[in-house]
Parts: C-alpha cells; structure tokens; sequence
C-alpha cells in the first residue's frame, strides 16, 4: 500500500497509489526482494510511512541507474512527487526500453519490463472501465480556487483575531481585488486578507488599505493579518508591511476562504492555499518566521492538508466539519 493508503489520507488517494504498487512490484521483479524490508507488520508500516525505500541498485548493483531513477520516483513518498498516472510510469519504461535496445541489455530484465507494461495496460483498461468521483477542491494536501469555489467555514467573525495563510496565486489577469479570507457583510466593510492586483491588502472595518507589497505568482507565500480594536497588522513572509487602524466586531457573519464575504459573490480568489488557520487574539507583533500552521491554544479553526472533502463538506482529520465548498 501507498503512504497515502496507510496513513488514511483520502484527499490524497488517486491512480499515484497504482503507481506506488507498480513501483513496488518493479523492484520485486528486478531484485528479487522488497523495497521496505521488516518482520512486522507494524514495522512495515513504519517503514512506508517514514523511511526511504532501499534504492533498487543497492540491492543488486549490476541494474541500469535509469531504472533505479524510475523506480526511485514510482516510490516516492508523496503522491505529487510520483509519476502522473500509471501510463506515464509505462510510457518513461517503453522510453527505457526502446534507448536499451540499441545497447547489450540483459534479456531478462527486457522480459521482466515486457510483463510488467502487460500489467500496467491491465490496470489502465480496469480503470478506463470505471471510475469513482472525485471532489477537485483538494488534491496533493492543497486547496485549489478556479476563481469560482469558496469555502463558507462554520467559525464567526470576532475580535481581537489572526489571519493567516500559505498561498500560491495563480497568475494575475488584472488589478481587481481576490480574497484570500473574508469577512463582509453587503454594504459594510469586514475583516479580510486579500490581492489587489499582485498587492497584498487588508480590509478592515473602515475600508481597504493596500500595501507596497506584490505577492509574487506561483510561489508559495505566507500572508497574516492581526485585527484589534485599536490597530490592524499585515504581514507578507514574516515582515510587517501595513497597518490601519482599529476595528469592531461588527454585524454577525462568518469567515469565507476564497471569497469577499458570505453574502457577497464578488473577489473570488484564483490560485492554490495550503493551509489556514484563524486565531483568538494578537500572534503576531512585528517581524516573525512563518512556519506550517499547526493547532495550539489560541486555534479557532484550523484547514490545511489533512482536510477532505465529503459531499459539499470540508472536514479536518477528526472527522469534524469545518465548512461547505461552494462552486458558483
């Protein structure tokens, strides 16, 4: 089984863990042995999970390095680290293949390809028989936004709190303002992270404070937004780049990822977000170190790659639901 299987990752589970077992089942073929070696279950377990399969010409060193370098990345341990589908695992095989003929190859390990692209076209033809549905929102442990979908989490707006978020924007089309997070209620102001054009800005209360500072395209960044009743703090990366002043609770709404507001279809965010995390009073000062977001005493709600989608549902790993996906 793939890492992804075991650990119960479902957000994660698509035809990469095909490609994971054909990996496996490569460096049995080849080597004659298995790439996590263990006598328990649990030991294997643990070494799925946590340790780099034994690299396949450290089991038998007469083997092609090429085969070794696919093999290797068939067993990666995160899905996106893998080959796409189990027919770009066979097709960089057939490559091997047809660049070893023109060489003195070992006629068994041609056999041993030969038979293992017959199980891969197997496992395609199964696949092509029939598929599951599947929710696009979360793939690879991320959030996509097509500029259509939000995310209206459970958690009410309050004060004082902490925005905060990993996001990788697609590229910008315009200077119009996307949400990362959002708070507003029709005809009032809220408290909010967003990109006007590739500007980081904040919304509070009073209104929309853009900063200097340009969120760069397809990079992953972190973004943060203090909100009191005396300041407002924005960071980009650690480093504080705006303030405004103070703010009020204000009108009952909730927190929306993706989106200006729950009332309000307008700024919808394009792009990808790793990880959320809302928070009870001030976390950050003035300069700080971003790091994965992660659970503490002051969490209020918590989103970031252990979450799944189920129907319209977003739930945490708990089983617990923090939201409803929304497509418009």
């Amino acid at each position: 089984m793939a890492p992804e299987q075991i650990a119960q990752e479902t957000q994660l589970l698509d035809g990469r863990c095909d490609v994971h077992a054909l990996g496996v089942l490569l460096f049995e073929l080849l080597s004659g042995r298995s790439p996590f070696q263990s006598r328990t279950q649990n030991g294997l377990r643990e070494q799925i999970l946590f340790r780099q399969p034994t690299l396949l010409r450290s089991a038998d060193p007469s083997l092609p390095k090429e085969l070794e370098a696919i093999c290797s990345k068939a067993l990666a341990k995160h899905p996106a680290d893998r080959h796409e589908s189990a027919a770009e695992f066979a097709t960089e095989l057939r490559n091997w293949l047809e660049r070893a003929s023109n060489r003195r190859r070992i006629t068994w390990i041609v056999m041993v390809i030969l038979l293992l692209l017959a199980l891969v076209t197997g496992v395609l033809i199964a696949l092509s028989g029939g598929g599951s549905e599947t929710n696009g929102t979360i793939q690879d442990g991320v959030m996509n936004f097509d500029g259509r979908t939000r995310v209206v989490t459970n958690l009410e707006r309050t004060l004082p709190v902490t925005l905060e978020a990993w996001i990788k924007p697609d590229q910008y089309t315009d200077e119009n303002c996307q949400f990362i997070i959002g708070s507003d209620i029709p005809g009032e102001y809220g408290l909010g992270i967003a990109l006007c054009g590739s500007l980081l800005s904040v919304e509070h209360v009073e209104g929309m404070v853009n900063s200097s500072a340009a969120v760069v395209p397809g990079v992953w960044s972190h973004v943060a937004a203090v909100f009191t009743k005396t300041d407002t703090r924005l960071f980009l990366n650690g480093e504080l780049v705006a303030t405004a002043s103070g703010s009020s609770k204000g009108g009952s709404t909730n927190f929306v990822i993706g989106n200006v507001g729950q009332d309000k279809l307008l700024d919808f965010f394009r792009g990808q977000i790793r990880s959320v995390r809302v928070s009870s009073g001030e976390r950050y000062g003035e300069v700080f170190e971003p790091s994965n977001l992660s659970r503490d005493q002051t969490t209020l709600l918590l989103l970031n790659e252990t979450a799944s989608v189920r129907d319209e549902s977003i739930l945490d790993q708990d089983g617990e639901m923090l939201g409803t996906v929304e497509g418009h």
